[in-house]
């Protein structure tokens, strides 16, 4: 949970640092990356998916077909509101964000909001951050479905 959470803000860092052309904050946020990428044991052709929220009436669940079928992510701490999953890079990959109906409609209500980040390429020259707002509308669909196509995740 550590993990995924420092991921994700040094993956802002750098999606916000590049957007502003200040090549070396992207490099030393680049390094601290590769650092702690090198704890991690999975292949570098994986993608780390991380939704983060902060309501605390919201209770999320990412799941991903990362395994084959649907299945909820296997890290997180509801308490701090993350969830993540590492999906090996094909066609075919999905992620979803469900919700019980019931808090679908509280969250609309309320307008808690959670942002799903996806990072493509993880810390090397050519990685794609996309940070997405997750947000759940009165009378809309319990779960939310995102595919990843090459580089691009779509809804």
């Amino acid at each position: 949970t550590a993990r995924s959470l420092a991921a994700v803000y040094l993956a802002w860092g750098r999606l916000q640092a590049a957007a502003e052309q200040r090549k070396d904050e992207v490099d030393l946020l680049r390094n601290r990356t590769e650092r702690l990428l090198a704890q991690d044991d999975r292949s570098e052709h994986s993608v780390r998916a991380v939704l983060l929220w902060s309501h605390p009436e919201l209770h999320p669940t990412l799941w991903s077909n990362a395994l084959g079928s649907m299945m909820p992510a296997p890290e997180g701490d509801v308490t701090l509101g993350v969830s993540q999953v590492i999906l090996p890079r094909r066609d075919g990959a999905a992620l979803e964000v469900r919700l019980e109906k019931r808090d679908a409609e509280q969250a609309a209500r309320l307008g808690a909001q959670a942002v799903l980040t996806v990072i493509f390429d993880e810390g090397k020259p050519g990685e794609k951050v996309v940070k997405l707002p997750v947000v759940f509308e009165r009378g809309g669909p319990p779960t939310l479905r995102f595919r990843l196509e090459g580089t691009e995740v779509k809804r």
